[in-house]
């Protein structure tokens, strides 16, 4: 395995922690941007907790939100990562959001790109089962 020189470590260090402060940004200019109406976007589940992230995509995303809301509540969510986190932590501990409109046809380029830029399939940064392709 490769050694880490001490300066590769702390600019490692220093962009995880530019990134968090980039999703913690994201997260607070969007925490009351629940939808009313039907939208097509990107959403975000976020942990205050812990700091970590879901994100997904839907053609209505204020039914969608719901739907994990609900099944959060009876335990019943397909991600047992999220749900866990959900039990632990608690209901208030979750932001749910809109990240961004977005048309139909976008869809899947920008939930990878949210996916892919913070690093939320990874365990540490976040719940997303696995990476976009």
């Amino acid at each position: 395995m490769p050694k880490l020189s001490l300066k590769s470590l702390e600019r490692i260090i220093e962009g995880r922690k530019k990134k968090e402060e980039e999703l913690v940004t994201l997260i607070s200019s969007n925490k009351d941007n629940f939808p009313v109406d039907l939208v097509s976007g990107i959403y975000a589940i976020f942990c205050i907790s812990n700091n970590k992230i879901y994100f997904g995509k839907s053609v209505n995303v204020r039914a969608r939100l719901l739907k994990h809301q609900r099944c959060l509540r009876n335990g019943e969510h397909i991600n047992k990562r999220l749900l866990r986190a959900f039990r632990k932590y608690g209901e208030h501990s979750f932001i749910f959001c809109v990240i961004e409109k977005t048309p139909v046809e976008n869809l899947t380029s920008r939930e990878k790109h949210f996916i892919s830029y913070y690093k939320s399939f990874r365990k540490y940064y976040g719940f997303n089962i696995k990476k976009v392709l």
